[in-house]
């Protein structure tokens, strides 16, 4: 069977979780499990707002099921698809948010990660601290 660590600690009404994947098994079990769980909050928002279908609000519970595809890929290509995927409908990401859901996979170390998310997120989602930091680390 199965088993994903939980590590929860509640301060500040903030909910920290460790996650521990011990195979990749785990980690797409745990992915479809999130998607699962996106489509019913999708659904109750949706039945609490009180609108029609064509006019429901949008919910911006996808995001979730986005990172969950980037959790379950097991291949280096389709983690860079992923990623590329993330970061076109979410614009706003920027690479510290993708370098951590890139290190919530457990098995790439913070340099893979870093160099990952720095080498395949679009230039728009990086942002201007990553503009100026690659100004100031140019050798002379």
């Amino acid at each position: 069977m199965d088993r994903v660590e939980f590590d929860g600690m509640v301060s500040d009404n903030s909910i920290a979780l460790t996650l521990k994947f011990s195979t990749p098994a785990e980690r797409c079990s745990c992915a479809g499990k999130l998607c699962k769980e996106v489509f019913m909050l999708d659904k109750e928002f949706k039945s609490w707002d009180g609108t029609s279908a064509d006019n429901a609000t949008e919910y911006h519970f996808n995001i979730l099921s986005n990172i969950a595809d980037v959790v379950e890929q097991t291949d280096l290509d389709l983690i860079v698809l992923e990623i590329a995927t993330l970061a076109k409908k979410y614009p706003t990401l920027n690479t510290n948010q993708v370098i951590q859901i890139l290190l919530l996979r457990e098995d790439l170390t913070k340099q893979e990660a870093t160099d990952t998310a720095v080498a395949y997120m679009p230039r728009v989602n990086q942002g201007i601290l990553f503009e100026i930091m690659e100004i100031v680390n140019q050798p002379n």
